[in-house]
């Protein structure tokens, strides 16, 4: 038997990170606080009990990953009851056979799924809400009205339980039985119809302990969410510990293509991203596949020196996906545009002089730079290089990038390269003579 209790775990971090974020919405860009997260587990609880909710009914989920699913799985199982997370890619009649398989009273489901619902198939569920803007989408007549009174009544009820709002000494969670049933997750029914998993309070809680013990987050952390939470690994890995911690959780929200994907890294910066494969394999498949397989990048992989430098260019092409340029000022090199005069130079064909410079440049070593001409595709610029006061100075025709590894040469006249620096071109070339500074 664990001496931790999960429900403990959360009330406890609720409390300690309460200032902190805890839930943004990739698309919306909305972020909610884990004390603003906490007082929505509060008003759900409260209209779960004047829905007349007990402790082990069942509540479906039925939605993509947002912040407001996450609410809805953590009002339900701090309540008492039992959260059956649905995939929001199952047809509507699996949906329907999961949610009266697993008797269900209440469902939240997101609005473009519900179109599909046919509510008169659902016979044990109470109510359904709109997991978008909680809107009561469908109550039985079994129920006299009972859930949609609650619905108009719920901020007045909210209030009057806590009169001087809703503060942190307030979040109080029950004390469940460890090994009573918090979920139960569907298979994804590859054999027939899905099977339900039972999952008790001990069962989260075990890996809670785990990513918690093996320091997979921490307080004040950043994560990127988009494998599916209804699964087992990604409720495990990207709700349940960062929300133990203190993490902030940003939710994709969208289909994670490799476009979408890069664009969120470089915004979040995450700490840790927990990944499949397949996600992996996608990136690479959209970003270095096409780079690799051109004919004229083919012939310089043949070329020593030069097959290492590209090599490096595609593993920090790969790197490119969970963090941004060294930054110059309030800007990356990659926000830099080319002024008017800047473009006319470069579109003319103009040679262009740039300095680069970087931390550990060394006057006594020399220096090869490749430049992969966007103006002339296959066309490489290649110099081996010394410095003159920490700067490489190199003549490009226009601003694409730059790769540049350090050059040593051994007693027996061995060569190997080293210090692999990736230059995003700044857009700051002048005419002819004049030059660009990097980092």
């Amino acid at each position: 038997m664990m001496q931790e209790k999960l429900l403990e775990i959360y009330a406890q971090s609720f409390k300690d990170n309460w200032e902190l974020p805890a839930l943004s919405n990739y698309i919306s860009k909305k972020t909610i606080t884990y004390g603003e997260f906490a007082k929505s587990i509060a008003r759900y609880h409260l209209l779960f009990k004047e829905c007349g909710i007990k402790k082990g009914d069942k509540i479906a989920l039925l939605g993509k990953n947002t912040p407001e699913w996450i609410q809805i799985f953590f009002a339900t199982i701090t309540y008492g009851a039992v959260i059956v997370p649905v995939l929001n890619d199952f047809n509507p009649q699996d949906a329907q056979h999961i949610v009266n398989h697993s008797d269900s009273v209440l469902l939240f489901v997101s609005q473009y799924i519900w179109e599909s619902i046919e509510y008169d198939r659902l016979p044990k569920v109470k109510a359904v809400f709109s997991l978008d803007n909680n809107e009561l989408l469908a109550e039985s007549e079994e129920s006299e009205g009972n859930v949609i009174n609650a619905m108009r009544n719920l901020s007045s009820i909210f209030n009057a339980k806590y009169p001087n709002g809703f503060r942190r000494e307030d979040i109080s969670y029950p004390d469940v039985d460890p090994n009573a049933l918090a979920v139960i997750n569907y298979t994804s029914g590859t054999t027939g119809f899905s099977k339900g998993v039972m999952l008790s309070y001990n069962n989260l809680c075990g890996n809670v302990i785990y990513g918690l013990n093996a320091n997979l987050h921490f307080r004040g952390s950043r994560c990127v969410s988009f494998l599916p939470l209804a699964h087992a690994y990604g409720c495990a890995f990207d709700m349940l510990v960062p929300l133990a911690i203190g993490t902030h959780i940003t939710l994709l929200g969208k289909l994670p293509s490799p476009k979408i994907l890069i664009k969120a890294m470089s915004e979040i910066r995450p700490n840790l991203v927990i990944c499949v494969p397949l996600i992996l394999e996608k990136i690479y498949r959209k970003q270095i596949v096409p780079m690799i397989t051109k004919q004229t990048i083919r012939w310089a992989l043949a070329i020593p020196f030069i097959d290492t430098a590209i090599y490096s260019q595609i593993r920090k092409k790969l790197i490119e996906a969970f963090e941004r340029l060294p930054s110059i000022g309030n800007k990356t090199a990659a926000d830099i545009e080319p002024n008017e005069t800047q473009k006319t130079a470069i579109n003319n064909g103009l040679t262009t002089k740039v300095n680069i410079s970087f931390d550990g440049i060394d006057n006594n070593e020399k220096y090869l730079v490749i430049h992969e001409s966007e103006k002339r595709i296959g066309f490489y610029d290649v110099a081996l290089v010394k410095p003159q006061n920490k700067i490489i100075q190199f003549s490009v025709p226009d601003m694409s990038p730059i790769t540049i590894a350090k050059v040593t040469v051994d007693e027996i006249s061995n060569v190997s390269i080293s210090d692999m620096q990736d230059v995003e071109t700044m857009q700051e070339a002048e005419k002819d003579d004049s030059s660009t500074t990097y980092f």
